[in-house]
């Protein structure tokens, strides 16, 4: 599993199972910085850096402060896929403020497994979308 295809499964069920969203996958070779990808549905944008920890990440300063920044002005969060070395899966939903923190001081708990279906749920609490599909 790599990041590359956690993002796209990813990418894939917010289009399928909140079609009233608009979804875009950010991806430049050339610059750095950005969020991997957009969702903006009921006028509000959230943008996500998706991480997959296995069983550690890297991220960039710039990435870092970009994220801080766009959850002041608006709304940004990570999206943390986490596999041990012992192979258990954990997907975490991490406020920008929280990344550099030890995982057990993130606010919100561990999804278990690569729980994209969560993330999609937590999206349409955060976004008050009403026609998500089961």
């Amino acid at each position: 599993m790599t990041e590359a295809v956690l993002k796209g499964i990813l990418v894939k069920l917010l289009r399928t199972e909140i079609p009233s969203a608009v979804v875009f996958r950010h991806e430049d070779r050339l610059s750095h910085g950005h969020p991997d990808i957009s969702f903006t549905c009921n006028r509000k944008t959230t943008w996500i850096e998706v991480k997959f920890a296995n069983p550690d990440f890297v991220s960039k300063g710039i990435q870092e402060l970009t994220m801080l920044r766009l959850d002041l002005v608006g709304s940004a969060i990570y999206v943390v896929y986490s596999q041990t070395e012992e192979g258990l899966k954990y997907t975490y939903i991490v406020y920008p403020r929280e990344i550099g923190e030890p995982t057990g001081q993130w606010r919100i708990p561990p999804f278990g497994g690569f729980a994209h279906k969560s993330v999609c749920n937590y999206l349409q609490e955060l976004h008050n979308v009403n026609n998500y599909r089961s």
